[in-house]
């Protein structure tokens, strides 16, 4: 079960992405590990997910790095979300 900090976080972190201030978002994130708030996967994709928006695909990669260093772990979304932007930039389509 996830601490309410992490959910009120989380949804501050969702709207920032949501709204593409992702370096607002990132000072917020910053902030929730200087206060040991661990974040979870959501948090991670979410993070992610804002950064393939704006299309900063290596800050997304960086996230995935070190959510792996620190043991969250990946889920379905995160998957979609990253495949779907790496094929999005480079313009790779596959044939259903």
């Amino acid at each position: 079960m996830e601490s309410n900090y992490v959910f009120a976080y989380k949804l501050i972190l969702g709207g920032l992405c949501k709204v593409r201030r992702i370096k607002d978002a990132r000072k917020l994130f910053d902030e929730m590990i200087c206060r040991n708030i661990a974040p979870n996967t959501v948090t991670y994709n979410t993070l992610i997910d804002g950064h393939c928006k704006v299309g900063e695909l290596e800050e997304a990669f960086g996230f995935k790095e070190r959510r792996k260093e620190l043991n969250v772990e990946c889920n379905l979304l995160y998957i979609y979300i990253y495949g779907k932007k790496i094929r999005e930039r480079h313009d790779v389509h596959f044939i259903d």
